[in-house]
């Protein structure tokens, strides 16, 4: 398995890596791919990234640091993106929802990096919460068509799961699919969603999976409660847990091309 986001530079799993990274590999996930969300914290993703070989990283400014974003940014995105281990831009895209950064900071932080991501021909590793419609908009401008990305732990329904797809999107699950209160959109959505178009992730150390049987200390999540996560999507798609696996991992080589074998 590969897991396509895990926020290794958060403080909750940055002292304890090796031990991480052990406990993910005796539970199957064989690569992980650290997000960068500004860009002190994709600096650092890079280092971590260089003390093994399973590890991938992403360079990019998160909506909710937009406020923070200048010009000459881009261009150490660009150079971070020359790093043999950086395999994306992002994570970028909007958020409305708490709304961290303005309206205006963050569409313009977003066009920033959409437009290097086209000028160098990387994919992008997008976030949206409650700015669907003026996602599309930007997007749509982009041309997705031409410059694939992923959208990163959708937990939405069938409709907007449409909109990403008929953009040429690949789409992110996470443990989301396995709440039974907030996750009940995403159930029926992910029927809709092509084997060939899926990704997996925790997004460690958010968003731990509801259906642990026995839950971690602070309720932190990491790499190695993937399966759990893969469980569930093989039960509302009516599919094999190793046809999540294969597929997912297929996919991910592909965008991010990454240096590994398929299979």
């Amino acid at each position: 398995m590969i897991d396509i986001s895990v926020n290794l530079t958060h403080e909750s799993l940055s002292q304890s890596i090796p031990d991480i990274l052990k406990r993910a590999t005796n539970c199957g996930v064989s690569h992980m791919i650290i997000t960068g969300s500004s860009i002190s914290a994709s600096s650092e993703a890079i280092k971590i990234a260089m003390k093994s070989h399973a590890f991938f990283s992403t360079a990019g400014i998160h909506p909710h640091h937009a406020n923070e974003f200048k010009d000459e940014d881009i261009e150490l995105i660009s150079n971070m993106l020359k790093h043999q281990k950086t395999v994306a831009i992002g994570e970028c895209g909007l958020d409305f929802n708490r709304n961290f950064s303005s309206i205006y900071n963050q569409i313009n932080c977003f066009s920033h990096q959409l437009n290097l991501a086209k000028k160098m021909s990387v994919p992008v590793f997008l976030h949206q919460r409650d700015a669907h419609e003026q996602m599309l908009a930007i997007l749509d401008n982009y041309n997705m068509d031409l410059h694939p990305g992923v959208m990163h732990c959708f937990t939405e329904g069938t409709d907007k799961l449409r909109d990403y797809l008929d953009r040429g999107l690949y789409i992110g699950i996470t443990g989301w699919i396995s709440d039974l209160k907030r996750g009940q959109q995403l159930r029926e959505s992910i029927k809709f969603l092509p084997l060939d178009r899926m990704m997996i992730e925790t997004d460690a150390p958010y968003l731990l999976p509801k259906n642990l049987q026995v839950k971690p200390k602070g309720r932190i999540n990491e790499p190695c409660f993937l399966p759990y996560i893969v469980r569930e999507i093989a039960l509302y798609k009516g599919c094999s847990v190793d046809e999540i696996i294969s597929s997912s991992r297929k996919n991910t080589i592909d965008l991010f091309k990454l240096p590994i074998p398929v299979s």
